[in-house]
């Protein structure tokens, strides 16, 4: 068999992660690797997804591991309530194009099924993906070091790719200061992130401490006033 279907939810839900730049043309696409992993980043952030099983067809990854595979526009790919889109690649061509099943059907059935959507193009891209396990940290994770800096757009991405999940509280370690942050969630194991830290203040700095106005309320002002004296 030369075709091979998995969840389009899962390889969409990297989209945030790619990058955009003409340059890193090997970056705009997921890396499927060795290990039935799916990888996603911009040089910035990284995103890493292990499926479930039951959530693509059985010789997906041996077929497709070591290809960095273009993802299909968003709208076309996205499932709706009580269906399931799935994304099926051939090995041999690159070709892609999307199917629909009901939500509780296997992967097979999404090989029979009549196409929704054909990608004018071959999906496959030429091109070396990165070592992306070089940038995690591996030893001594622990709490968030209080002179990291993340910036609002990272959050924001963090907070989209982690949505959905039901009681995704979610967790962030660390090795050092400066180091990638790892972020995960308990409550599912199939994925997690890593985010490269921002430049900002550094430790001296307020950084460490509440806003002035409420710092002046805390050492005994009788205001909580924001507006300044």
């Amino acid at each position: 068999m030369t075709k091979h279907a998995i969840h389009a939810d899962l390889l969409m839900d990297l989209t945030w992660a790619l990058s955009t730049e003409e340059t890193r043309y090997y970056l705009q696409g997921v890396y499927i690797d060795e290990q039935s992993r799916l990888v996603a980043t911009d040089g910035h952030v990284l995103a890493v997804i292990c499926p479930e099983y039951g959530k693509f067809s059985p010789e997906f990854f041996a077929a497709l591991k070591g290809l960095i595979v273009r993802l299909p526009p968003p709208k076309e790919a996205r499932s709706r309530r009580g269906f399931q889109k799935w994304i099926v690649i051939d090995d041999k061509t690159g070709g892609l194009h999307i199917t629909q099943t009901a939500s509780d059907r296997p992967p097979e059935t999404a090989l029979a099924a009549q196409p929704t959507y054909i990608s004018p193009d071959p999906c496959f891209i030429d091109g070396t993906f990165p070592d992306w396990m070089r940038v995690l940290p591996f030893s001594n994770l622990g709490a968030l070091k209080a002179t990291s800096v993340i910036s609002p757009a990272v959050l924001s991405t963090i907070a989209s790719f982690f949505e959905g999940i039901d009681g995704a509280f979610l967790q962030f370690f660390q090795d050092k200061p400066d180091d990638p942050i790892v972020v995960r969630t308990k409550a599912s194991d199939d994925r997690f992130m890593v985010a490269m830290p921002g430049r900002g203040p550094r430790a001296g700095t307020n950084q460490n401490a509440y806003p002035d106005w409420l710092g002046r309320a805390l050492r005994g002002s009788a205001s909580l006033a924001c507006a300044a004296e």
